[in-house]
């Protein structure tokens, strides 16, 4: 695994099942998706929540700091991210009370751990002439910028938690 010194924090959904109760299962559908399909070495997101609140560790550091372990999650502009996964479709649905205060948790950790301001922009990715101002706590679809970044359009991580980013933030 490489490291990356984290400047953002990226938050996706899995665009998933609303009605799966298995996490753990969920989790390993991820990663198998990820591997197999994709073709990445490991699951792309340093975190997963799932509804009921409960934590996943994505990515493994190998005896490094997960939350420091460059993922695959943002349009290939991976350095300098951590990458948070909510299980479910939040175009379909509203994120839970308990997914957002374990969200929320985390978010401040990694903001505490890393001097990261939440309500800041930052330009991403730090030396590239391609990058942007963006903010430091983001969704997925933060990472397009039409006319000036191409990456990933996409709806990630979902009309209903998109609306409460600011909250979140």
């Amino acid at each position: 695994p490489s490291t990356t010194q984290v400047s953002h924090m990226v938050v996706h959904h899995s665009a998933t099942s609303n009605s799966v109760t298995n996490y753990t299962l969920a989790v390993r559908n991820i990663y198998l998706y990820h591997v197999n399909n994709n073709g990445w070495n490991d699951v792309g997101y340093n975190y997963l929540i799932a509804p009921d609140g409960t934590l996943y560790a994505g990515r493994d550091g190998q005896g490094k700091e997960d939350d420091n372990i460059r993922g695959a999650h943002f349009c290939a502009k991976n350095s300098y991210t951590m990458g948070i996964c909510l299980i479910g479709n939040y175009s379909e649905t509203q994120p839970s009370d308990s997914m957002l205060n374990t969200l929320e948790g985390l978010l401040a950790w990694k903001a505490y751990k890393e001097e990261i301001h939440p309500l800041e922009l930052e330009f991403h990715p730090k030396g590239s002439s391609t990058g942007f101002d963006l903010a430091t706590i983001c969704g997925h679809r933060d990472g397009y910028k039409a006319g000036v970044f191409s990456g990933c359009q996409t709806e990630c991580p979902g009309d209903n938690f998109y609306s409460i980013l600011d909250t979140v933030r």
